[in-house]
């Protein structure tokens, strides 16, 4: 969860704040919130992934049909965001600046992006069967340009 794009009303939430803190009240399938009391559990824990820090909290999805569902918020319960439902899997939450009513909406990002390919044939190198890149082919022998063996006599 990262708040540092929604505001100065989510300032304490900032995790380049002195203390970051946010709260996570959650409920849906076998999940509640442990304090019991709104504004929730305060989150402390930031890890840093792609040069971005993150509030965590673990959850563990028991079954097909368990989910999560979450709002979050500061201290005194205010600011706070619309509700975030039907979490099934690794997400992270981005609360932003813009409104849902007096509500904060949630960007939600799942899973991981999948990685980009370069076309073999957009390779504008030779290279050797020992993987040496080349401009070109200076004398015979055996190479691999644009996905493809090539015989130089």
């Amino acid at each position: 969860m990262n708040a540092d794009d929604a505001g100065s009303a989510w300032s304490a939430a900032s995790t380049s704040g002195a203390s970051p803190a946010i709260n996570f009240w959650i409920w849906g399938g076998s999940h509640s919130t442990v304090s019991g009391s709104w504004p929730g559990d305060k989150v402390t824990d930031i890890e840093t992934r792609n040069g971005k820090k993150w509030f965590v909290k673990s959850f563990n999805i028991t079954t097909s049909t368990d989910v999560v569902n979450f709002v979050f918020s500061v201290g005194s319960g205010t600011p706070q965001t619309v509700d975030v439902l039907d979490v099934k899997e690794t997400s992270f939450f981005n609360i932003s600046n813009s409104l849902d009513g007096s509500k904060y909406k949630v960007n939600v990002t799942t899973g991981i992006n999948r990685p980009q390919y370069q076309s073999a044939n957009s390779d504008p190198y030779y290279y050797t069967l020992a993987g040496q890149r080349l401009l070109r082919p200076a004398k015979p022998g055996v190479y691999i340009h644009a996905g493809k063996k090539i015989i130089v006599r």
